[in-house]
């Protein structure tokens, strides 16, 4: 798994967010990682190759653009730049609905997980992007997997992808074939009639209703990618982030994972989710003493620990 790779423990109870469609054990995702055609980059973004708050951004048909979260003013800017008026978040965190209304853009919040998209969640992703106010901007934490998959299946829904294209399009996107669910829910999405999307109600929430164990995995992410901007910085507080503290962050991953340990949820989980939980608290503990004491000689091995407890609660629960 590279450095980059998306290791968000929101991803260990996502399965939980929404139902996901039967998984096909021969479907054969192709290398992701061919170069996208220029014409699929924002006409406002073409110029400027990086900017400061958005990533993988992409035109997946007119009026629809998928990336990743926009990060703090810098990410709305953007979106404003490139006269964004509707975002739709499928992630589980909590939508900046408060940044959004200044930048005069609407938030829709239809959080889904990695492992598929039901067919009820497909048509209100498809009715939304169809009526709401354009361009619409879908995304998901780091605009890679959940965000493509369902600007996709909703572009397919609407009949303005068939589900070749829509497919490949998740693969130029860099969508891991890990996420088998998501490529097959995409990959045998039906054109939804009028009829059927007139059912779909458009009171589309700002802000989703979800479990108290996947909004502290959502929190979790974020702080795991404040970790990895700290080690990207020397293991000290990141220049273009001075609020961090590289101590804190770990000390607030370990202190999610402990709490989580105690609540109700999470025993209704099985043993073996427990006891990952429990491996993954411990490795953000020995990381946030190292932190603490300044030891750098051990800082890659203890942030490594924590990378492959993640990893190994992923494999059995979101991969």
């Amino acid at each position: 798994m590279s450095k980059t790779a998306d290791l968000a423990l929101l991803a260990m109870v996502s399965a939980g967010l929404v139902g996901a469609c039967a998984v096909r054990t021969d479907h054969p995702p192709a290398d992701p990682l061919a170069t996208p055609p220029a014409a699929e980059t924002p006409k406002a973004l073409k110029s400027r190759r990086t900017h400061a708050g958005l990533h993988n951004v992409w035109i997946v048909t007119e009026g629809l653009i998928s990336g990743s979260q926009p990060d703090g003013d810098p990410g709305f800017n953007d979106l404003a730049e490139m006269g964004v008026r509707t975002i739709i978040s499928v992630d589980g965190a909590r939508p900046d609905i408060e940044r959004a209304s200044a930048h005069g853009m609407r938030y829709v919040h239809l959080p889904i997980g990695y492992g598929g998209i039901e067919p009820a969640r497909t048509r209100q992703l498809a009715r939304a992007v169809r009526d709401l106010p354009k361009p619409v901007y879908l995304h998901c934490h780091h605009g890679r997997h959940r965000g493509p998959a369902a600007a996709a299946i909703a572009a397919v829904a609407l009949g303005r992808l068939n589900n070749k294209d829509a497919v490949d399009f998740m693969k130029r996107a860099r969508t891991s074939p890990d996420y088998a669910g998501l490529y097959a829910c995409v990959e045998r999405a039906p054109v939804e009639t009028p009829a059927s999307l007139a059912t779909v109600s458009t009171d589309f929430p700002q802000i989703a209703t979800v479990s108290g164990l996947i909004r502290t995995m959502a929190s979790v992410d974020r702080a795991y990618d404040n970790l990895k901007r700290i080690r990207d910085a020397g293991w000290t507080t990141p220049p273009d982030h001075p609020d961090l503290i590289p101590a804190a962050e770990a000390r607030q991953v370990g202190d999610r994972f402990t709490g989580l340990l105690g609540e109700a949820e999470t025993q209704n989980k099985t043993e073996e989710f427990r006891y990952l939980l429990g491996v993954a608290a411990a490795s953000a503990g020995t990381l946030t003493q190292a932190l603490s004491a300044n030891s750098r000689d051990d800082l890659p091995d203890r942030f490594s620990a924590l990378a492959s407890s993640c990893k190994d609660c992923h494999i059995k629960y979101r991969d």
